[in-house]
């Protein structure tokens, strides 16, 4: 009797072991996409230099960003000179955005990358309207 009592304990321990675990993995963040992305006339420069089979430099990545999944919950993350933040993202048509720099009336700024690789930055804090201050070209890596 007593040994059958330590097998259902044993078993109730482990199977309650494994659903922690499986709990946890559940709650991983999963990589969904990611991208690089450089400043635009260089990226177009290291291109051309490609067709001439020159070894011009791309520059350095000056913006990553992730699309990233925890369970069912979709979200981004910008990283810009190594400070990394999260940020909302959707595919709005056919582009990615993320949105990023929360105020009273919504986001501060945007990042859009087209199906193209050519991306841009906005920044909102002084209007709601702007053109874009920045442009790069992004590589998915």
């Amino acid at each position: 009797m007593k040994l059958t009592l330590w097998i259902i304990i044993i078993i109730a321990i482990l199977s309650g072991g494994a659903t922690a675990v499986h709990a946890q993995e559940k709650r991983k963040v999963h990589i969904i996409e990611e991208w690089q992305c450089f400043d635009r006339v260089k990226y177009k420069e290291w291109e051309i230099s490609q067709s001439f089979g020159t070894q011009k430099e791309k520059g350095p990545v000056l913006v990553r960003l992730k699309r990233l999944r925890l369970i069912n919950f979709e979200y981004g993350e910008i990283e810009v000179s190594g400070s990394t933040v999260d940020a909302s993202f959707i595919i709005e048509g056919i582009n990615r955005r993320w949105d990023f720099g929360t105020s009273g009336d919504g986001f501060k700024f945007a990042f859009v990358i087209q199906p193209n690789k050519s991306a841009a930055y906005y920044d909102f804090t002084a209007k709601k309207r702007v053109s874009p201050s920045q442009l790069f070209t992004c590589e998915q890596r």
